[in-house]
C-alpha cells in the first residue's frame, strides 16, 4: 500500500483530513479529529498508482489547506510499502503546479457562477463570476460550478502574466495565502438533510388474513382508489359474485364471506409496492459505509463511494444488497434521507412538473441542492413489481430544467440481478438496482439540484 506521513499541522486543532485526486474532483475522507502528528494515512484504493494527489486539511474553525503530494511508485522487488513524507508547510515561492493561461467565459450563462483554480504560487483561488464576465488568470486545475461557464487552458504564463488583461465586471478574487486563512463560506461537511425521514408509500392495499377476509390468489388488486375484484363462484356457494371496496379500502358491510371446512385460509396477500427509492451515498461517508460492509459484515462490496461494485453472482448479490440497505446511516441522519417517488401503473396525464406520465416509469423527482454537502453516488432501487416485472433500462436527469432532460443507460451488470429485502429500511419485496456505476454520470457534486424521471422499461 502507499502511505502518507503528515509531520506537521498548523491552524486550530482538531483537524479533518481528506485525500483528493489532482483535479480535486474526488475527495476521500480519511481522518477525523486529528490533533497530533505524525499521522500515517493509507492512500485510498481509488488513488493507488497515481503520480500526484492533493491533501486537503480543514481545521476546527473551517479553514482549509490544499497541499500537492508527488507520489513515488512502488518497486515490488524492493519493498511492498512506500512511505510518502510530504512537507506540509508550503511557501508561496514553491511553484509546484503548472502555470498556464486560463480563460473563463461566462458570456452565455446569464447567472452568477462559482469557479476555482490553483494559482502559480500554489494557492487555491475560489470566486464567483458575474453574467457576461470574460477574464484570464494564471494557474492550473480550473473548475466551474456550471457548464454554462466555460474555461480554456492556453500557453504557459510568463512572469505570471497571460499577455491579455481581464475583462471583468466583478473584482479579482481574494487569495488565501497562509494556513491561518480566514474561514470561507464553504458549506460544512456535515449537513442535516432537509427532507423529512417519513417514507410514505401510497396507494398500497393490504388485505389481512383474518377468518372472514380470505382472498384467493386469483384476485388481482389494482392500484386504484376503488377496486372491484372478480371472485369466481367456485370459491364458496355463499360468496356473492363481486366484492365492492370503498375508496378508504374498507369492505362494505353487505358482503359476507363464509369459509367452508375444506377451504384453507391463504397467506396474507399484500399488493406489491409501487414506489421507487433513491439512495444517495456521499463520498464523505465512504469510511462509514466501508466499515459496515467489510469490517462488520466481511463483504467484498464496500459501497460505490469506495470504488467497488456488487458481485455478479445472484446469491452473493442478494446478501450484499440486503446488508447495504440495512446500513443505519440511511435512517439515522448520517446519510441523506431516502427519497421516494410513485411508479404509475397506467399511462396518461402529466405529473406535477408537467411531464407525461408513462406506465411503470417513476414520475419526475426533484432533489434539492441542500440535500448533500458532499459529492456522492445516486442509486435508484425499484421493486420489480412496480415495473410490471420489467427493467428500468433508461433514466432521464437534468441539473436545471425538469422538462429538458438527458437520457442515460443504466448499468446492465448491476440491474441484471435482484435482491429480496428482508429488513426494515424499505418494504420487504424483490428489487432491482439502477445506477451508471462505474460511469460517473450519477455521481453529482455537492449542493447540486437534480431532476430525475424514469424513461424506458424493457
Amino acid at each position: 500500500m502507499q502511505v502518507i506521513n503528515i509531520t506537521s499541522l498548523s491552524g486550530t486543532a482538531p483537524y479533518d483530513i481528506y485525500v483528493c485526486d489532482i483535479t480535486i474532483t474526488y475527495c476521500y475522507f480519511v481522518a477525523s479529529g486529528v490533533s497530533t502528528v505524525p499521522q500515517y494515512i493509507d492512500l485510498p484504493q481509488f488513488l493507488v498508482g497515481v503520480t500526484s494527489i492533493i491533501v486537503k486539511i480543514i481545521d476546527s474553525i473551517g479553514c482549509e489547506e490544499f497541499h500537492l503530494v508527488n507520489c513515488l511508485q512502488p518497486t515490488p522487488t524492493i519493498t511492498t510499502t512506500i512511505t510518502i513524507t510530504p512537507t506540509i508547510t508550503i511557501t508561496p515561492s514553491n511553484l509546484l503546479y503548472p502555470c498556464n493561461c486560463i480563460q473563463y467565459d461566462n458570456s452565455g450563462g446569464g447567472d452568477y457562477i462559482g469557479f476555482s483554480y490553483i494559482n502559480c504560487n500554489n494557492i487555491l483561488i475560489a470566486d464567483t463570476a458575474a453574467p457576461g464576465d470574460i477574464f484570464n488568470v494564471c494557474g492550473s486545475n480550473p473548475t466551474s460550478d456550471d457548464i454554462k461557464m466555460t474555461f480554456t487552458i492556453g500557453a504557459e504564463c510568463i512572469g505570471n502574466d497571460c499577455g491579455r488583461g481581464p475583462i471583468r465586471v466583478t473584482p479579482e478574487p481574494t487569495m488565501m495565502e497562509t494556513p491561518t486563512m480566514t474561514p470561507t463560506n464553504t458549506p460544512t461537511i456535515s449537513i442535516t438533510p432537509t427532507i423529512t425521514p417519513t417514507i410514505t408509500i401510497t396507494p398500497t392495499i393490504t388485505l389481512t388474513n383474518t377468518p372472514t377476509n380470505s382472498v384467493t390468489p386469483s384476485i388481482t388488486i389494482t392500484n386504484t382508489p376503488t377496486t372491484t375484484p372478480s371472485v369466481t363462484p367456485s370459491i364458496t356457494q355463499s360468496v356473492t359474485p363481486t366484492i365492492s371496496i370503498t375508496p378508504t379500502i374498507t369492505k362494505t358491510p353487505t358482503v359476507t364471506r363464509t369459509q367452508t371446512p375444506t377451504n384453507t385460509p391463504t397467506p396474507t396477500v399484500t399488493s406489491a409496492p409501487r414506489t421507487a427509492y433513491l439512495f444517495i451515498e456521499p463520498l464523505s461517508g465512504s469510511t462509514s459505509i466501508g466499515d459496515w460492509m467489510y469490517t462488520v459484515n466481511g463483504l467484498d462490496f464496500f459501497g460505490f463511494s469506495n470504488s467497488s461494485q456488487p458481485t455478479q453472482n445472484q446469491t452473493d448479490f442478494n446478501i450484499q444488497l440486503n446488508t447495504y440497505v440495512d446500513f443505519s446511516g440511511w435512517t439515522l441522519g448520517q446519510f441523506p434521507t431516502i427519497i421516494t417517488q410513485d411508479v404509475p401503473q397506467t399511462s396518461g396525464g402529466v405529473d406535477s412538473f408537467g411531464n407525461s406520465i408513462t406506465a411503470y416509469n417513476f414520475k419526475t423527482t426533484f432533489v434539492p441542492s441542500t440535500t448533500t454537502g458532499s459529492r456522492g453516488w445516486y442509486t435508484w432501487i425499484i421493486p420489480v413489481g412496480a415495473t410490471n416485472n420489467l427493467t428500468q433500462t433508461q433514466i432521464d436527469y437534468s441539473l436545471s430544467n425538469p422538462n429538458v432532460m438527458t437520457t442515460l443507460n443504466m448499468e446492465s451488470t448491476i440491474y441484471s440481478y435482484t435482491f429480496t429485502y428482508t429488513g426494515n429500511t424499505i418494504p420487504k419485496t424483490t428489487y432491482k438496482v439502477y445506477t451508471t456505476y462505474p460511469n460517473g454520470d450519477f455521481a453529482f457534486d455537492a449542493n447540486t439540484a437534480v431532476y430525475f424521471k424514469g424513461n424506458t422499461v424493457a
